[in-house]
């Protein structure tokens, strides 16, 4: 026996009826809920839709989804240690040398200098004021600096910043002394 459309639609409807008649928190209303919505579509439109269907479609693509972010996740992972490997490739052929700049300080100056047992620290208002005598640079416009950048170079004549070093100003005697400053925007390297 084939149903018409008009059949299935007053079926519905009196099916309806009776859940609507359960009340609101009835246990077959809430199994039912979208199911009407659901019926009033493959009724008007002809499909063979269910609740069913929908859950076991939408497990499938939580399935799917799942097993694409697990597949993207061991596909970053691998592209990680592959961009290491090749860092650290690049890294040796490069052939980075400590540099220091030409008219600077040596750090090697700078520590012997700092090693020695009547060398002392001098602290910011102490170095300024030294400057300030020696040049006579406005104390108000010095600005000591107290790190320096440490720099690497490679083969190919390239530099890069691979740290910073510690250069606290330092007092031994008055030819003797090391002291790196800004005044006006023109950074100065003092060493007597």
């Amino acid at each position: 026996m084939v149903t018409t459309k008009e059949q299935e639609k007053k079926a519905l409807a009196k099916i309806r009826e009776i859940v609507e008649s359960l009340g609101e928190n009835s246990y077959i209303g809430t199994a039912f809920e979208g199911c009407f919505e659901i019926a009033e579509e493959n009724i008007e439109y002809d499909f063979a839709d269910s609740m069913k269907d929908r859950l076991e479609t939408a497990r499938e693509e939580a399935n799917r989804s799942d097993e694409t972010a697990k597949t993207l996740y061991d596909d970053n992972q691998s592209l990680k240690q592959q961009i290491s490997a090749l860092q650290e490739q690049l890294e040796r052929e490069l052939e980075w040398q400590p540099y220091e700049e030409k008219g600077n300080v040596t750090q090697f100056a700078y520590d012997n200098l700092a090693g020695q047992d009547d060398t002392r620290q001098l602290d910011v208002h102490r170095a300024k004021k030294m400057i300030s005598e020696l040049f006579g640079f406005a104390t108000e416009k010095i600005e000591i600096i107290t790190s320096v950048p440490v720099y690497e170079i490679n083969r190919h004549n390239q530099l890069r910043v691979a740290g910073n070093a510690e250069r606290r100003p330092l007092y031994n005697a008055t030819d003797w002394n090391y002291i790196r400053f800004n005044c006006c925007g023109t950074e100065y390297e003092n060493v007597i």
